[in-house]
């Protein structure tokens, strides 16, 4: 069985890890091995290495900022800075291997918008663990802003409620955190973030002021690298705003330059942000373009957020009434997103639903877009949302001073991979656009080229149940030369399809034509071991609008009375289906026994049981249970113990 973490935001006393084994809050005697005597007002050489970097404090209640002229001003706990920039000033900067990796420790409500300093360019490489797919690195000698352990109890705020530290930027304040700030600092490198409240003042009725968590510079010439943000309660960002504003988190991913001259583009590297709470927020989290090949970003990895939105209502906003967790498009590769929760807050307010849940209808967690590689999106939650994941090839994208040239140069979208996710819903306010799972090669608009495709997409063991029922499970549209395939392989999907959609063609699984040109359809699609019920007789289970070139059905569990459609046809039973198909020859209806209120197997189950074979491309089940390597496999997400 594979160990799974628990999904999103932990508030835990210590989230440090100076060793990077991956086990955070190492406690020990020996002041050397302690990963929690770090902000603590005694401790000079927190991390152990032998080097005592300096230390700096901060009460931006009761504090007192001396004359920049005086030095050493801020490293006395007793008689604390007011401002996180002024003790930034206190690290002295020599430039490259030899910058000191200072620490600002701070408490009380700080109104300033921060000057991040970079550390010492060194690296902890961590081996991955679990669900990690790559080893990632992490900075070894951080500049470091960290909430101030005042009681040295070793439990550090937001979760020590003994310990307040709160970083507020006013409404003129465009950004909480500054990268990129001057000559000593760009780029940003070798920086960690943790343990503390990032916050802004919400009056009742009125969106919050536009403010960004964490911004950098437009076309910084070297990398960003090495960026570690965690153990973050960010409350209130961009509150009532829609998506079409700067994001929360922004790194500015375009190109840049002067007209005949080759564009430069920032780029990220390692760039890891986990077990952080966004409370409320509007608009994106985190989105960027990344249009230029020589400055490729990634890698990145998100792990354990639980994101909450309350985002602008479409009473005020109309169609803009949205929001968005992720959307990165370009030259980015080696994306994990794991073990979060993604909730589109649809109780508190109300998004508008569109009329098409191919073209962007609703509010859509997870956009995965043009020429990204190599993206996994592993073992996360999506409560409320439209659409939980779009792939799409194509959108907007256009290279700077260059007219007419598409970013991506011919490179697809590939190496996607989608995996023991839960899709739920609590209100019925987006009825008319659920589809969790769209794959798609170019934006409905047709301005937009075909000049790029969508390569490998794998959605397996995910688990879909929806109360208020669907529109579909998973809609494909995709074509052109190195299209696919694309696996639907042992995904479990509950709810019927809302009877008041506004369209006639809703399915389960929804294959379309290609776009009118002659465009070659997609190469390769599999539905192997699906598990389908709760839908209601006639519901639509399968419609092939256009046929791939190569088809493979096989092994699914359909609801009694489930239709299929090919290409023209009209709704046939599931015979018919297969005379005309050619597949799903072992394939059944029936209505599986599942765990009240849950997407889980009956352990007396006998509609789903051992009714599939194994697959060379899956080894576990939603819940990291083994499956069996020979013998049959229960259809759906779930594999029975």
């Amino acid at each position: 069985m594979l160990p799974l973490p628990p999904r999103g935001y932990q508030s835990r006393p210590c989230g440090f890890d100076f060793d990077k084994d991956g086990i955070v809050g190492e406690r020990s005697p020996d002041p050397l091995l302690d990963e929690c005597d770090i902000c603590n007002g005694t401790t000079e050489d927190p991390d152990g290495d032998g080097f005592a970097q300096p230390m700096l404090y901060v009460d931006c209640d009761a504090g007192v900022d001396p004359d920049i002229t005086i030095t050493g001003a801020c490293r006395d706990p007793v008689g604390p800075c007011k401002t996180i920039n002024r003790a930034n000033r206190e690290i002295p900067f020599a430039g490259g291997p030899a910058d000191e990796h200072g620490v600002v420790c701070f408490r009380g409500t700080c109104r300033e918008m921060v000057e991040v300093r970079s550390g010492r360019p060194e690296i902890i490489a961590r081996p991955a663990t679990g669900i990690e797919r790559r080893a990632f690195d992490y900075p070894a000698k951080p500049s470091m802003i960290v909430g101030w352990d005042s009681d040295a109890d070793g439990d550090y705020p937001p979760h020590d409620a003994d310990d307040v530290a709160v970083l507020e930027p006013t409404a003129a304040m465009p950004f909480a955190l500054q990268l990129d700030v001057g000559a000593y600092n760009s780029p940003s490198h070798d920086v960690e973030l943790a343990h503390f409240v990032v916050s802004v003042q919400v009056e009742p009725g009125v969106a919050a002021p536009n403010t960004a968590l964490l911004s950098s510079a437009l076309a910084v010439p070297v990398p960003h690298e090495r960026i570690h943000v965690h153990d973050l309660s960010i409350r209130s960002l961009r509150q009532g705003r829609p998506s079409a504003e700067r994001p929360i988190v922004g790194f500015d991913l375009r190109g840049w330059g002067p007209e005949g001259t080759p564009p430069v583009a920032s780029q990220l590297r390692y760039f890891a942000i986990e077990n952080v709470e966004f409370r409320d927020h509007g608009g994106f989290i985190f989105a960027a373009h990344a249009d230029v090949q020589d400055d490729e970003s990634g890698p990145i990895r998100i792990a354990n957020l639980t994101t909450t939105a309350q985002a602008c209502d479409k009473a005020e906003c109309a169609a803009a009434a949205t929001t968005s967790v992720w959307r990165v498009a370009g030259w980015v590769r080696e994306v994990e997103i794991l073990s979060s929760v993604f909730d589109a807050g649809t109780d508190a307010w109300y998004p508008h639903e569109g009329s098409d849940a191919m073209a962007d209808a609703g509010p859509t967690a997870i956009v995965v877009g043009e020429c990204s590689h190599d993206v996994a999106i592993v073992h996360n939650e999506f409560v409320g949302w439209a659409t939980a994941v779009r792939v799409e090839a194509n959108g907007n994208g256009a290279v700077p001073n260059s007219p007419g040239t598409h970013p991506c140069q011919g490179r697809n979208v590939d190496l996607i991979r989608i995996e023991g996710n839960v899709v739920r819903d609590t209100s019925d306010r987006l009825v008319g656009t659920t589809v969790p799972w769209v794959v798609r090669t170019a934006h409905p608009t047709p301005a937009i080229t075909d000049a790029n495709t969508v390569g490998l997409v794998e959605i397996v063991n995910n688990a879909t149940t929806l109360d208020h029922g669907l529109v579909g499970c998973a809609w494909l549209q995709v074509w052109g030369a190195g299209a696919g395939p694309v696996r639907l392989d042992h995904n479990t999907c509950i709810g019927a399809i809302q009877t008041n959609v506004p369209y006639a063609e809703a399915a389960l699984i929804r294959v379309l034509a290609p776009r009118p040109g002659g465009l070659d359809p997609i190469a390769d699609v599999s539905l192997r071991g699906q598990l389908f019920a709760g839908q209601a007789d006639g519901d639509v289970a399968i419609l092939l609008a256009a046929p791939p070139g190569a088809w493979t059905a096989a092994d699914n569990v359909f609801s009694p009375g489930a239709t299929f459609r090919w290409q023209t046809d009209g709704p046939t039973e599931l015979p018919a289906w297969r005379a005309v198909s050619g597949q799903d020859a072992a394939s059944v209806s029936c209505e599986p026994a599942l765990v009240p209120a849950d997407f889980h197997l009956d352990a007396q189950d006998i509609c789903a049981g051992d009714r599939a074979r194994p697959l060379a491309t899956i080894d576990d089940d939603i819940d990291g249970d083994v499956r069996p390597a020979a013998a049959p496999w229960d259809a759906g997400a779930d594999q029975r113990p």
